[in-house]
């Protein structure tokens, strides 16, 4: 079913708009819909193109943004133009499941006889923005335990030392035995140790605290507008969040750790994160002292 002058087309022509890849409508200075391919059926999920002919095009824009849409849609057909889809910016579209679906458009009028239309080439980039949510978050996380990777860590040492969010303070984190479990159980059995220690850090510290694994066994927390006293509440607490631990899963997890603050603004975090990480050695030696002395 079409719409005249559409209903003239010929079978040649009807099966090339079927065969193009992209999503097609044909709209008109009314927002009403006049030509649809099979591709923008499927974007939007519907069966039947009578489903969508005669009906005004916001039916496939979200509600809260109808009104929008038709004060965008005047300004076009007011001064209309080819608008390419490289230069559009996404836009939402309304799944008839109920859902919002990301698009790109690309428009471009034409007039037959005295009445003007609209083409509009439409792509459903969903799948695309889901992809590179993910790289995203691949980029700035570990990918075993979910925690921030040393990239983003070195980048948010840097926003931090230019912000004013001192004092900062900062927690390094050296996980116990990691060698020797991927050696004498697996590579699996050491992930999960690595696991188990992302979990101890998370109900540790608050969500938006940021945590990360450096590498291997290190791992590293970053407090800002965190004085001394504060970091030593956060360290009984990390303890306290062992024992409970170890208890509740039989885990047998240990490690060291060590922090430091710096009051005052400094050009870079360097400094602080190694003398984090010197703390932390010692307390590793406290640690393996403490056992071999059998306390």
């Amino acid at each position: 079913m079409l719409i005249p002058p559409f209903n003239q087309l010929d079978p040649f022509s009807l099966r090339i708009l079927e065969a193009i890849p992209d999503a097609l409508m044909i709209v008109n200075t009314a927002g009403q819909i006049v030509l649809v391919n099979a591709q923008a059926l499927q974007i939007f999920g519907f069966d039947q193109a009578e489903q969508l002919l005669h009906q005004p095009l916001e039916l496939l824009i979200p509600e809260t943004l109808r009104e929008q849409h038709r004060e965008h849609l005047a300004r076009y057909f007011a001064a209309p133009a080819v608008r390419d889809m490289a230069k559009q910016m996404q836009v939402p579209g309304w799944h008839q499941a109920g859902h919002e679906i990301a698009l790109e458009i690309a428009l471009s009028p034409i007039a037959l006889g005295a009445e003007a239309f609209a083409i509009a080439i439409v792509r459903d980039i969903s799948e695309r923005l889901q992809m590179l949510e993910k790289l995203h978050y691949f980029s700035m996380h570990d990918a075993l335990t979910g925690l921030y990777n040393r990239a983003y860590f070195e980048e948010e040492c840097d926003r931090i030392a230019q912000s004013r969010r001192f004092p900062v303070s900062m927690l390094v984190l050296d996980l116990d035995g990691l060698k020797t479990v991927n050696d004498t159980q697996g590579h699996a059995a050491g992930d999960q140790l690595l696991c188990q220690m992302a979990a101890v850090l998370r109900q540790s510290f608050r969500a938006d605290d940021m945590m990360a694994r450096l590498g291997g066994d290190e791992f590293v927390v970053l407090l800002p507008e965190t004085d001394a006293a504060a970091l030593q509440r956060y360290c009984q607490r990390l303890d306290t969040v062992l024992l409970r631990y170890n208890a509740a899963e039989q885990a047998n997890l240990q490690f060291s750790y060590g922090g430091a603050t710096a009051v005052n603004q400094v050009k870079d975090l360097n400094a602080l994160y190694r003398e984090a990480d010197a703390a932390m050695y010692r307390h590793k030696r406290a640690r393996k002292a403490s056992l071999s002395a059998g306390l």
